[in-house]
């Protein structure tokens, strides 16, 4: 290794632990969310007694190396809170490290790699969820990953390095189906590049098979399974039906065409807004959308402009749903997570092109403003009221009854002291103890009765048979009369 080798790895190594540093500081453990339930899981997949049965999205068993991580890292390390996030944050530490690859490899510039790398580094959506237990890092890391050795498959016609992208595009599924999207626009240049371009076509085209034969083995293996070669939409329509609310809804629940096609149209504008204007993003696709207007960027990097924009446009007009049009609604922050990428390239070229001094200031401002919005997040997620609803919880005596997502939050959240003694409403025998303890969250109750859980007798009962101690956000916390 050469002395400017090392140089650059070492400001690389420092960015590194600067990025660790940040998310380590804004590290929470648990947001009674999605986390819940794939950490409730994990636990499941280690073999560990005395555990409720598991009740949440069907999805969550569809992403299985995600669990299977999870309950890796519980067996490893331990059973905590904080091991459950070990890998959704090194595999955010190693995207940066694939991003920085991807740049100076195209740019052959250590200060643009660094400020690509940089700038997806402090993305607020990223450095949180870096720190929950989450799939969309990991599933990031490897679309990612693919995408650096499809490109290098372009760039030196190498066979290998397409096949192995495919393989990389097919793990990300087994952590979350978000390669689906870039799938269709690798598809869509596939067929542009098969009259212009043989070479780049036979390329994409390796991958592509690579990934489908995945695929199909994962359906084989699903076939012997549960004797369901199509598991995997199986469970992807079951969860649609499990979590409909959630989704843009299908043309029979419309009184018209016109007013199907003015509701399409309204939600294509709002994920439009929700790409480019989010806070959560500090405006990062914003800023890299200004290299559609300069010549410089638009000609020599256009493969990245493809990339973002492609994955854009798909995220704001493409179907969610093979059965009819339904857009994505882009409600939650984490959904366009692997936009993150490109995007970062991209506004690194553009932040580039800016004078010195004014450069320094944007990206002091930038880094300001991910720290503004990291403390959003956790106002958004209502970290405090909940972590010091754990911290009570730990205090106290006896059992406790809620429901079964806040169950597994809390299981999780501190697996020796609350298992076994936090249990669903179900399990209430009707004791009169003093010293048991009921969470009641309204809006929590009212998500889970559309997805098909009767919790009206928990209503009824909290109604009738406790009162209010007291409560922590929307957690409000009850004991018998």
């Amino acid at each position: 290794m050469g002395k400017t080798d090392k140089k650059y790895w070492i400001q690389l190594s420092l960015l590194l632990g600067f990025s660790l540093i940040l998310r380590l500081y804004f590290y929470s453990g648990y947001v009674f969310s999605d986390d819940a339930y794939y950490s409730f899981y994990s636990l499941k997949l280690t073999g560990m007694d005395g555990l409720p049965p598991f009740a949440g999205y069907p999805v969550v068993a569809l992403r299985a190396l995600h669990t299977g991580l999870t309950a890796l890292a519980y067996m490893i390390i331990g059973y905590s809170g904080l091991n459950s996030i070990f890998f959704p944050l090194m595999f955010s530490l190693l995207s940066i490290i694939v991003i920085y690859i991807i740049v100076y490899e195209w740019t052959s510039k250590n200060s643009t790699a660094l400020l690509a790398a940089f700038l997806y580094s402090i993305i607020p959506t990223d450095v949180i969820f870096s720190t929950l237990n989450f799939s969309d890092p990991q599933a990031s890391f490897f679309i990612t990953l693919g995408v650096l050795y499809l490109l290098r498959g372009y760039r030196k016609n190498n066979k290998n390095y397409a096949v192995l992208s495919g393989v990389l595009f097919a793990v990300s599924m087994l952590l979350k189906s978000s390669f689906f999207y870039l799938m269709v626009l690798i598809s869509l240049l596939l067929v542009v590049m098969f009259f212009k371009n043989r070479n780049v076509a036979n390329v994409l085209f390796l991958s592509l098979v690579n990934f489908s034969l995945m695929m199909l083995t994962e359906g084989i293996f699903y076939h012997f399974l549960y004797d369901d070669f199509f598991h995997r939409l199986t469970v992807i329509n079951n969860n649609y039906n499990f979590t409909y609310y959630d989704f843009f809804p299908p043309y029979s629940q419309f009184e018209s065409f016109g007013r199907y096609l003015y509701a399409a149209a309204a939600q294509v504008i709002y994920n439009l807004k929700s790409i480019f204007l989010r806070r959560f993003y500090i405006f990062i696709p914003l800023i890299a959308a200004a290299a559609l207007f300069l010549p410089g960027i638009r000609k020599k990097y256009s493969i990245f402009i493809l990339w973002f924009v492609g994955l854009a446009v798909l995220f704001a007009g493409f179907t969610s749903s093979l059965s009819g049009y339904r857009p994505m609604v882009l409600k939650n922050s984490w959904y366009i997570h692997m936009l993150f990428t490109p995007a970062s390239i991209l506004a690194a070229l553009v932040i580039e092109k800016i004078n010195k001094n004014l450069r320094l200031i944007v990206l002091l401002v930038l880094f300001g403003f991910s720290i503004y919005m990291c403390y959003s997040y956790q106002s958004f997620f209502d970290f405090n009221n909940k972590k010091e609803l754990v911290e009570y919880i730990s205090r106290t005596e006896g059992n406790i009854y809620t429901d079964h997502h806040t169950m597994a939050g809390l299981i999780t959240a501190d697996i020796k002291r609350n298992k076994g003694r936090v249990n669903t409403f179900k399990e209430y025998k009707n004791s009169i103890l003093l010293t048991n303890i009921f969470i009641y969250n309204l809006a929590e109750i009212e998500e889970l009765e559309k997805q098909g859980f009767d919790y009206k007798s928990f209503s009824d009962f909290i109604n009738s048979r406790c009162r209010r101690d007291t409560s922590f956000g929307y957690y409000h916390i009850f004991r018998p009369k």
